[in-house]
């Protein structure tokens, strides 16, 4: 059987938002009152499941933070040319960095390097598919992305320092 680019997409993209809305349905499913710590929400659970929840929490945020950290590292590394060791250094301590400057609130923390990681990745993306595909008949709807990916990083910038 041969590798389907369009079938990794489609597959990539359902199959991770139907085990989110899964989660959001049975998450609303065992509590009605839904806080900001969301494991909070479920105190007539079994510390040892609530212990098992945590844990998958845990790796879920940690799996994330790797593939973009890997993504942004790599772009760095190859596209931008800028040395292993500095791409790993900004991937690794700026969010360390962050904490220490005092985002101490997880979520708005974890939700800020997520907007801006991922905005930075956007715009470097559509960069690089530009310098490769010079030509492409869909070029034209690069500057429209690159405005969404900045709009979007501006805001997270903006929103972590006004409000």
């Amino acid at each position: 059987r041969t590798f389907s680019l369009r079938g990794a997409i489609l597959w990539g993209t359902f199959i991770p938002a139907l085990v989110y809305f899964l989660f959001v349905l049975g998450f609303l499913g065992l509590t009605n009152n839904v806080t900001p710590e969301a494991l909070n929400s479920l105190e007539n659970l079994p510390p040892s499941l609530l212990t098992i929840f945590g844990i998958l929490g845990l790796i879920t945020i940690w799996t994330s933070y790797f593939i973009i950290g890997a993504n942004f590292r790599e772009i760095l590394v190859e596209d931008k040319k800028v040395r292993p060791w500095i791409a790993s250094a900004l991937v690794l301590i700026l969010p360390l960095g962050l904490y220490f400057v005092g985002f101490r609130d997880f979520l708005p923390t974890l939700s800020f390097t997520g907007s801006v990681f991922l905005g930075l990745e956007g715009i470097l993306l559509i960069t690089i598919w530009r310098r490769a595909f010079p030509n492409h008949p869909w070029k034209w709807i690069s500057p429209p992305l690159y405005l969404v990916f900045l709009a979007a990083l501006i805001y997270a910038l903006f929103d972590a320092l006004v409000v």
